[in-house]
């Protein structure tokens, strides 16, 4: 607590603030404050080392998630048909109403079409047939653009 000192001289009354616990020498003073803001800081961090650790943990739960999704994808996209696989998709509308000027692209919903119709008419112990052959054509087009 902080009591009010007032002292009576010739001027009036004048007021201080000290302490109500005895004083003490500067030195003391100084490492008491130090120590005391050492200590809020220590708590301080240790609460920010706390949430820093939740939260990094939730991070991680959720990328683990998005990382067996990935996967999944990347392995299922491996084992549809090649024809799937490798077909162009019609991202604007010159090339939906022209499909031969962008490589008989197909859209999103018509690609879906095609592989629920694989899955309809293909037996199920076809379905996963993994194929890492790159397209021959891809191949040729990538050596046109670097002359080897």
């Amino acid at each position: 607590p902080i009591g009010v000192l007032l002292q009576v001289n010739g001027n009036g009354v004048r007021g201080s603030h000290e302490l109500a616990h005895p004083p003490t020498t500067g030195t003391t003073q100084t490492s008491n404050r130090k120590s005391q803001v050492l200590a809020g800081k220590n708590q301080l961090e240790g609460d920010r080392k706390a949430y820093r650790d939740e939260v990094l943990g939730a991070s991680e739960r959720r990328g683990k998630i998005l990382f067996a999704a990935s996967m999944l994808l990347v392995g299922w996209s491996f084992s549809i048909p090649i024809e799937l696989r490798r077909a162009h998709w019609c991202f604007i509308d010159s090339c939906v109403q022209d499909r031969s000027s962008c490589f008989d692209c197909l859209t999103f919903g018509e690609w879906v079409q095609k592989v629920l119709a694989f899955y309809a008419s293909t037996p199920a112990k076809d379905w996963v047939h993994f194929d890492f052959s790159v397209d021959p054509n891809f191949i040729w087009s990538v050596e046109k653009l670097t002359g080897s």
